[in-house]
């Protein structure tokens, strides 16, 4: 049995207060939890999801706190598997990355969305990436910048995201896939603690009547060292793409279909399918059933051992097919 398959389970309360003038102060604390055994999630946190205080207004709004990094605010509506854990989550988990002693700042006008954010230290938990090291102050740090574009069907988004002192995590699918593996990333880097990982994605969708269609890309370069082949440094570099499309076939029954895929010039591509049903109870209440593939390859004599679920693995080579069936509730 598995929670938060569709969604995370979480719970907390969030308020507004008015400041006048067209302002208001506003705060969320939101705990993750894991419904199969009530444990906290993220760590153990007790607000681990999210927690922030700032101001809203007609300019935007300013916040500050453990947050969502702005590839979670903006490149997950434009995934069709949105957050599942059948999604672009599987190849890159920085896709629901949160930033702790983060600011962020975020607008919209006239359908023109910006965003900004810093984090003095994205992982408190994480002394190597928990900043304001007194030695140099941006260990740790993360920062992001986004602008897009919604009108009507139609909606659009880019995304810069930039984080110091990078970890395995940072080498997005491969990371998983390859720790294992004799002469890959475990063996692939002798971190000081300086390098940075930069993404830059770039997604949309368009909705035409009950069908919306959605493409997305991201790019992710590394100025770690790697020895990928046991012989030479090189700077580590990937790529991932993914389609996909929802239908709202009845008011009440929604179908996905999506497809998944990573690349990596000097290991071997891994590429995942995903077919979803989510059919409404009521207005709180869906049972879903989710359908996933990954086709692990093999390239100079490595196999990739990419699990349908994010952070897992499988035997290297060996393809792998997953099943859920849930139900879903909202309050």
């Amino acid at each position: 049995m598995q929670s938060g398959n569709l969604s995370g389970s979480r719970f907390g309360p969030r308020g507004s207060e008015d400041l006048g003038g067209g302002m208001k102060a506003i705060f969320t604390l939101e705990s993750g939890f894991n419904l199969g055994s009530g444990a906290s999630e993220q760590g153990g946190r007790l607000f681990g999801r999210r927690a922030f205080v700032g101001v809203d207004s007609r300019s935007g709004a300013l916040t500050l706190g453990r947050q969502y990094n702005l590839l979670f605010d903006n490149m997950l509506e434009l995934d069709p598997m949105s957050a599942a854990q059948y999604s672009a989550v599987v190849h890159d988990q920085a896709f629901v990355g949160r930033a702790d002693k983060s600011i962020k700042y975020s607008g919209n006008f006239s359908g023109v969305k910006v965003g900004a954010l810093y984090s003095f230290g994205r992982d408190t938990l994480d002394p190597s990436l928990a900043g304001e090291d007194p030695v140099d102050r941006s260990r740790g740090a993360e920062l992001g910048l986004s602008i897009g574009y919604q009108s009507g069907p139609m909606n659009f988004e880019v995304v810069y995201d930039e984080v110091k002192s990078i970890s395995a995590r940072e080498f997005g699918t491969f990371a998983s896939a390859f720790q294992a593996v004799p002469n890959n990333l475990s063996q692939l880097y002798n971190l000081s603690g300086n390098e940075k990982a930069r993404r830059i994605a770039a997604a949309g969708s368009y909705a035409f009547g009950n069908v919306k269609v959605f493409a997305g890309y991201r790019y992710l370069n590394t100025n770690a060292p790697t020895r990928v082949d046991g012989a030479g440094a090189e700077k580590f570099h990937s790529d991932l793409y993914w389609l996909g499309a929802t239908w709202q076939a009845t008011p009440a029954m929604g179908l996905i279909a999506a497809a998944y895929h990573s690349n990596n010039k000097r290991n071997p591509s891994v590429t995942s399918y995903v077919l979803g049903v989510d059919y409404k109870m009521s207005k709180r209440t869906d049972l879903y059933t989710n359908l996933s593939y990954a086709d692990n390859r093999a390239k100079s004599g490595i196999e990739s051992a990419q699990s349908v679920d994010a952070g897992r693995t499988t035997p290297a080579g060996k393809d792998q097919f997953g099943a859920q069936v849930g139900i879903r509730h909202w309050f």
